[in-house]
């Protein structure tokens, strides 16, 4: 198997097995707690993906201010 056909089985399978994974939640701990799960997890990483670029961007811009090239960032 080459790492093509591998890539699209993956792609294939994790979103089925993401929403087999919580139908079975949302079965043993209900539907509203399981959406209430999602929807905190979702805030949760957009404000760690905002935080994370502002970081970035700051490290970015201290490169500049000290005449270095941003390779890293």
């Amino acid at each position: 198997m080459n790492i093509i056909q591998l890539l699209f089985l993956v792609v294939l399978i994790v979103p089925f097995a993401e929403i087999y994974l919580l139908l079975q939640v949302g079965g043993i701990i209900g539907a509203l707690p399981t959406i209430f799960l999602v929807v905190f997890t979702a805030l949760l990483g957009a404000f760690l993906l905002k935080q994370q670029g502002l970081a970035t961007f700051q490290r970015f811009q201290l490169s500049l201010a000290q005449g270095e090239v941003p390779a890293y960032e």
